[in-house]
């Protein structure tokens, strides 16, 4: 795409005047994180990992500075910043593999109720992040990095 690298949230959370460090974009991402929060629960081996749920509630924090930096009386300013946003999910991989390895996993879904328990969680994600700005986002959403 041609876009310089955000820096990462948790990098920039607990610094001064962070909202305008906001506005040139900023990452969420957690490496091995899955859509659905229980991928924490069976992927412990492989770090401390951000849910896709945490991630979503880190986007609204910054959303909030966003909107303050920006005023709140200057809605078309906010419209035309937001509706620049790109969300760029990397995403399920992890979903996918903790099925493949865990047999529990396997006994209570077949594959396919367990596709649909995360589709259905990252819809819930993904309008979360509608609602904040219902301006149009553009979302790009793969399963593997």
């Amino acid at each position: 795409m041609g876009l310089p690298t955000s820096p990462p949230y948790l990098s920039l959370r607990n610094k001064n005047n962070k909202a305008s460090l906001f506005m040139k974009g900023v990452s969420f991402a957690s490496a091995g994180a899955g859509i659905l929060n229980s991928t924490m629960l069976y992927g412990p081996q492989l770090g401390q990992l951000i849910s896709l749920t945490k991630q979503v509630d880190q986007y609204e924090i910054v959303h909030q500075e966003l909107v303050k930096e920006l005023g709140s009386s200057a809605a078309q300013e906010q419209e035309q910043y937001f509706s620049k946003s790109i969300f760029n999910l990397v995403i399920g991989t992890t979903d996918f593999a903790n099925y493949d390895l865990l047999p529990d996993l396997q006994i209570k879904y077949t594959k396919e109720q367990y596709a649909s328990l995360m589709s259905s969680s990252l819809k819930r994600q993904l309008k979360v992040t509608k609602n904040l700005s219902p301006v149009y986002h553009q979302f790009l959403v793969n399963d593997r990095g």
